[in-house]
């Protein structure tokens, strides 16, 4: 699901704006700060990486499954509990606020704010104090989950870098308000954990507490491929519902986005008999293979006739057509071999 909180966070934020009769911009900029949000989760697998390195040679041999022996051990236990989103959706906020107040530009860099020096003063260090305040709260929950050490402290730190960035970067490119960035914000953090619950053990949401909200992983289907392409189409489709919604705010035709090579897709039927079958276990033989594919949609990027937005339009639903197609394939093949 790395891809899948993305698009799905955008398309809730964006259709929870239309509905508050938001307008389009608005919108967009909306469900696009809360994709950044839910990405913010999985940035522990930064420190899951670095550890990983380090314990090459030694401990941990060079696998996808030696890293995940390693990452495992950070990965979600202390960045995905529901206690952590709210000091994070308020930093997001926060280090936008103080961004502004900072540089005395405005929402979407307007440019600098002459209201006076006092006044400028007193809201700046009201700002970073903000900041400070709502950034400094987060470690107590990162590390609280087990961790600790000093592998705690560089999750928390590598957390909390990440929460400044996007509020930083949400103050600078778009028009937000401040509670508009700390809406957004919620969405994209609140909603990422949920999507986990696919790929093995459901996180620790009510961490730092023993108690559990969700039991064990969904299982689609006894025959572990098949569970995990199944689990592929849900992924998927979240990413098919974000392009959609996307497609209507923007006033943009999904029909047309579409190039015919795209059926290139269907030639990943071969991987059925070429590749070893993939299982949750050993699901780098899928992703490694099929994801590549969706670099198809790569020229469309240098079509000079259309427009910007419809050339990187055109290019992301040609390789999402491109990867939907070779999953069907693959998943007809697969069912005509007889698994």
């Amino acid at each position: 699901m790395f891809v899948g909180h993305e698009f799905l966070a955008f398309a809730l934020m964006a259709v929870l704006a239309s509905l508050a009769g938001r307008d389009r911009q608005t919108t967009l900029w909306l469900g696009a700060v809360a994709a950044a949000a839910a990405v913010l989760p999985d940035l522990d697998l930064l420190v899951g990486v670095f550890s990983y390195v380090r314990q090459l040679g030694g401990e941990a041999v060079l696998s996808v499954n030696g890293f995940w022996g390693v990452s495992n051990v950070v990965h979600r236990r202390v960045t995905h509990p529901l206690a952590v989103v709210g000091p994070a959706a308020i930093g997001v906020a926060a280090a936008g606020t103080a961004w502004q107040a900072w540089t005395g530009a405005t929402a979407g860099g307007d440019g600098a704010d002459d209201s006076g020096g006092d006044a400028d003063g007193n809201r700046r260090r009201a700002a970073l104090a903000a900041t400070v305040t709502a950034l400094a709260v987060l470690p107590a929950f990162l590390v609280g989950d087990g961790v600790g050490g000093a592998r705690g402290v560089f999750v928390a730190g590598v957390f909390t870098v990440g929460v400044a960035c996007v509020g930083v970067a949400a103050a600078v490119w778009t028009d937000l308000s401040a509670r508009d960035r700390l809406a957004a914000a919620v969405g994209g953090l609140l909603l990422h954990p949920w999507g986990d619950v696919l790929m093995s053990a459901p996180p620790p949401l009510l961490a730092p507490t023993d108690r559990r909200l969700l039991g064990e992983r969904l299982v689609f289907a006894g025959d572990p491929t098949l569970n995990l392409l199944a689990i592929t189409f849900v992924e998927l489709a979240t990413v098919w519902i974000g392009t959609v919604v996307y497609t209507r705010v923007a006033g943009q035709s999904l029909r047309r986005a579409v190039a015919p090579r795209a059926a290139v897709g269907v030639g990943y039927v071969v991987a059925v008999i070429l590749l070893p079958r993939p299982t949750m276990a050993d699901a780098h033989w899928l992703g490694f293979s099929i994801a590549p594919l969706a670099l198809v949609g790569v020229p469309s990027l240098r079509a000079s006739e259309a427009a910007p937005s419809d050339r990187r339009l055109r290019a992301l639903v040609t390789g999402l057509v491109t990867i939907t197609l070779a999953a069907v394939a693959y998943l007809v093949g697969y069912l005509l071999v007889g698994g």
